[in-house]
């Protein structure tokens, strides 16, 4: 059952690693691994196949929405999820599976995972002696996601805090928070189905039933969905609260909008306040008629959105949604491009697939400078170095032949005429992208001018499958009838390594009467053979037209 469903109720309703190879490879093997026990990612080990568990479990997820929830998908190449895993249809029973899943964890940075947890004997909780041995080969922690288990209340909820500490509480991979008294760490899924008297039983010291000041004593966390949760927090005992949906604008507590305050308030109020930041959000395969939750990745920036603004806050935990939660496209594990009969799942392109592994990590280096204000993205990932520039063509007219993509416009069809000069960044705001199709256009200058150059600005970006074009043609006109053709600009095939760069190619028009400028750009087409993408979509990017 999906982490939407339980909501629902209450609403009206840095790099990849295969398998093989890692046996032996371990945080041990790699001291320059750094994790982050400060950054919890949630964890999902309920998936199974039938090499490992004798049938599958969870990629045959039933689909919601029919009579009796009896529809669902029978596994293997067919799925309950809209995007693919790299990895295939694994079992979390799988010793080298979830060593690859440390692996994987570690390269981003992550040190603490949250397991969900459906009770004592579940399939999720005997999967729990072989989580934490691969987590302790890789310096990782693991705490506890207490899911909305059978018959569950507070007091059975604290009882389950008692088995797991008795049962796991000795392991070396088993989560203290060292700065609140060794106490282990619980997230409450949907604790708001159980009223806050309740929980101040076992969460109030002066209760007959407290854990507090007993072996079991831990760090509760709440959920907060709506508005108003301050009195359900504190009368409820809990020690914090997390906000865990990965859709802005789904809760009040999702809403990024909203992390300021709550966190205020959490300051104030002596409580934990963990926000929870995801890559996006997509579950239609398993509830078709869910579309507006949808969330889109936009190319890795709705992630960053989502991690900025939890820097900005410096909480003491930042929550990941999630490593692993398929059904709800929520997963920074690595995807690929995948088809079963007329379905194609989603996938990262033109990202890479562990892009998110990579850029978790990134935003994990960047906490230590947020935390002090130092750092260069402090005022925010879109306050890129603007260049502007004044030339005959700025806010003239221009024609295409072929449409750029509309997720990178450059603003429009003037982008190309704006005056900003686009950086080494294609998340600027200034670039427009074409997806392995060629760059053509026609610019009207509206009356026959006196030219010296016209420079055209190309990104190439390999880590986002961005390439120079292969070739420039420009050719000139006065009537838009009969063009002149200037000599071509031949480029060699891309070198594998290089960073991101701008390049500009640069026409020479000296004593030419011009009005309209054709420019051609030839993309590649495909992906180069030395590339981790060799064969897929190449995409060409341009920004400012300039003409002097």
């Amino acid at each position: 059952m999906m982490r939407l469903q339980y909501f629902n109720l209450l609403i009206g309703g840095i790099l990849w690693f295969a398998i093989t190879g890692c046996d032996s490879l371990s945080k041990k093997d790699s001291p320059d691994i750094k994790t982050d026990e400060t950054v919890v990612a949630f964890y999902y080990p309920w998936y199974g196949n039938p090499d490992v568990d004798g049938e599958y479990r969870h990629w045959n997820h039933q689909i919601f929405g029919y009579d009796n929830d009896t529809l669902s998908f029978s596994g293997g190449d067919d799925i309950g999820a809209n995007y693919y895993p790299q990895l295939g249809c694994y079992s979390s029973n799988d010793k080298e599976l979830l060593k690859t899943h440390m692996q994987q964890l570690g390269q981003a940075g992550i040190g603490l995972l949250s397991v969900s947890w459906w009770g004592e004997g579940s399939y999720e909780d005997r999967v729990i002696p072989l989580l934490l041995d691969a987590a302790e080969d890789f310096d990782i922690k693991v705490c506890f996601h207490i899911e909305p288990f059978e018959n569950r209340n507070a007091m059975s909820v604290a009882k389950a805090a008692g088995y797991i500490i008795d049962n796991y509480g000795n392991h070396a991979a088993f989560y203290r928070d060292h700065r609140n008294g060794d106490r282990p760490l619980f997230f409450v899924y949907d604790s708001y189905l159980i009223d806050a008297s309740e929980w101040a039983s076992i969460l109030n010291p002066d209760s007959a039933n407290t854990i507090r000041g007993t072996k079991y004593d831990a760090l509760v966390i709440a959920l907060w969905v709506l508005p108003h949760e301050e009195r359900f927090i504190i009368d409820g005992g809990f020690d914090g609260f997390y906000t865990y949906f990965a859709i802005d604008e789904f809760t009040f507590g999702s809403t990024l909008a909203n992390w300021p305050q709550l966190s205020e308030w959490a300051n104030q109020n002596n409580k934990i306040f963990i926000p929870c930041v995801g890559p996006g959000y997509s579950d239609t395969r398993i509830r078709p008629q869910n579309d507006e939750y949808i969330r889109d990745r936009d190319h890795g920036a709705y992630y960053d959105r989502y991690f900025e603004v939890a820097l900005r806050i410096n909480p003491p935990f930042i929550g990941i949604t999630s490593f692993n939660e398929w059904h709800e496209g929520t997963q920074i594990e690595p995807a690929i491009p995948q088809k079963s009969g007329s379905y194609m799942y989603n996938d990262y392109m033109p990202l890479p697939p562990d892009y998110y592994l990579n850029r978790t990590r990134y935003w994990i280096t960047q906490r230590e400078e947020y935390a002090s204000g130092s750092s260069e993205a402090i005022n925010g990932i879109d306050a890129f170095e603007q260049e502007t520039v004044n030339h005959l063509g700025r806010h003239k007219k221009v024609t295409f032949l072929y449409s750029y993509d509309p997720k990178f416009d450059a603003g429009g069809e003037m982008g190309l005429l704006d005056g900003r000069i686009g950086s080494a960044s294609f998340r600027d705001g200034c670039w427009q992208g074409f997806e392995q199709i060629d760059f053509s256009a026609v610019v009207d200058l509206e009356e026959i001018r006196a030219l010296s150059e016209i420079k055209i600005n190309f990104l190439q970006d390999e880590t986002f499958w961005i390439f120079q074009p292969s070739y420039i043609e420009l050719l000139i006109s006065q009537d838009n009838a009969w063009y002149e053709s200037l000599p071509i600009i031949e480029n060699d095939p891309p070198e594998k390594g290089q960073e991101a760069f701008v390049k500009p190619y640069i026409f020479g028009v000296a004593g030419k009467d011009v009005r309209y400028i054709k420019i051609l750009a030839r993309n590649i087409g495909t992906c180069p053979q030395w590339h981790p993408g060799s064969g897929g979509k190449a995409w060409l990017f341009v920004d400012e037209i300039i003409i002097q």
